[in-house]
């Protein structure tokens, strides 16, 4: 996505110490905003800040309105729409999400907060960022007293492990989520990270040993049955097939080109979602 500058290029950069960072233009601002809305507290609305935007980066009526924020004790997510708003940096749609995220942070503590942030990374497909923020939610929370947060944690910890292809990682959270929690979904992803970490023989095998609910390896299994036929009329399927036709005529060129361009597909996917 490309997008245009706003305002000026600071000569005297701002540094905010929440985040660790020097800003220059309102598009850094607006990026360490969106990367870390869900951990953001009423820290950042500072004067000093407000008056870096009016002065350094020339958003005189921007910087006016932050101050008046601050002055009537404004909520964060007001503070943080309006400089959405003026870079248009983000979608309308990305934006509601970011502010209604804002908006419940203000009734959590911290540990829901970076729950909340791993959430909005793990909906985009960003599992490594996601993986990261439950890690530092999960520190913060006590299974004790709040195991429907810590289930919570666990679970999507589980999903972003997951989707990294950590099955091993991935089954151990699932397990604990649903230990702790008791919901049924955590269960199934627990046997499905067993099933695609293991070989066929050995996830029969733990099936046997750890007691598995036999219902739910069933269901498992249809469900797997279910999504090969799907997987077999998509258009990669399709593209792999006719590269393995090549290969057989040892019409390598094409091989290679069907191939490579599946590939590169998937590596692509793969980058986006460790990112």
């Amino acid at each position: 996505m490309l997008y245009l500058p706003v305002g000026n290029y600071a000569t005297t950069p701002y540094y905010l110490e929440e985040l660790g960072v020097s800003l220059h233009t309102i598009e850094e601002l607006c990026y360490y905003l969106r990367e870390n809305a869900a951990s953001l507290d009423e820290g950042i609305m500072r004067q000093g800040l407000a008056s870096f935007v009016e002065k350094e980066l020339g958003l005189k009526e921007l910087g006016r309105s932050l101050m008046d924020v601050i002055a009537n004790k404004g909520s964060l997510a007001s503070f943080v729409k309006l400089i959405f708003e003026e870079s248009g940096y983000v979608s309308r749609e990305e934006l509601r999400t970011i502010e209604s995220m804002l908006r419940e942070n203000e009734a959590v503590g911290m540990a829901g907060r970076r729950k909340n942030s791993g959430d909005y990374h793990l909906f985009a497909g960003r599992f490594l960022p996601a993986l990261r923020e439950y890690m530092q939610a999960l520190k913060g929370c006590d299974p004790q007293r709040d195991p429907g947060l810590y289930s919570m944690c666990m679970h999507n910890l589980g999903c972003a492990q997951a989707g990294l292809f950590m099955y091993d990682e991935a089954a151990e959270s699932f397990k604990k989520a649903w230990d702790k929690g008791g919901v049924k979904e955590s269960y199934s992803c627990y046997l499905a990270a067993l099933r695609m970490g293991n070989s066929r023989e050995k996830y029969a095998a733990l099936v046997r040993e750890l007691g598995l609910d036999r219902t739910m390896v069933k269901n498992l299994e249809e469900n797997i049955s279910e999504y090969c036929v799907m997987s077999r009329q998509s258009e990669d399927y399709s593209v792999l097939k006719e590269a393995l036709s090549d290969l057989e005529t040892d019409n390598y060129s094409d091989f290679d080109r069907r191939a490579g361009a599946v590939l590169a597909s998937w590596k692509e996917d793969y980058r986006h979602n460790a990112e």
